[in-house]
């Protein structure tokens, strides 16, 4: 590259870092992600998973849209850490099939309707049992005609 590039730029060769006898990649990243392992991440980050966006609150339900650029986990319930300027603090939110993110808590006090938030993706909670993530499903999304 350094010869292609007339000397105009310069590489620097980075020696592999492995946890867990894997090499921190992009990709492994990625994966992790994909499979809704979030609790690992930190091992690779050196931090949790972090996203921001936006929380709109609508008929009683606030739903979190993440901005265009980040990977959502699979569907699931997810324990996360929210900050919406003011601090973090512990939730839940639950991620349909459809990739739609709904928080559900605890309340989060609020005057205005849409407003910025950054989230923690901390762990899947594997004790949320199915029938309750399909009732809250139903519970939350709202059927438009």
């Amino acid at each position: 590259m350094e010869e292609d590039s007339g000397y105009s730029i310069t590489v620097t060769k980075v020696e592999n870092v492995e946890r867990n006898d894997e090499k921190i990649s992009s990709t492994l990243i990625r994966n992790k992600i994909q499979l809704g392992l979030m609790e690992e991440l930190p091992d690779y980050l050196g931090e949790f998973y972090e996203t921001k966006g936006k929380m709109i609150r609508t008929d009683g339900k606030d739903e979190l849209i993440l901005d265009r650029y980040y990977m959502i986990p699979p569907k699931g319930c997810y324990d996360v850490a929210i900050d919406r300027g003011e601090g973090w603090f512990d939730g839940r939110v639950l991620v349909t099939e459809q990739k739609k993110i709904y928080w559900l808590g605890p309340p989060i006090p609020s005057v205005w309707n849409i407003f910025r938030v950054k989230v923690k993706w901390i762990s899947r909670n594997i004790h949320f049992i199915p029938e309750i993530e399909e009732k809250q499903t139903k519970n939350l999304v709202s059927v438009h005609g």
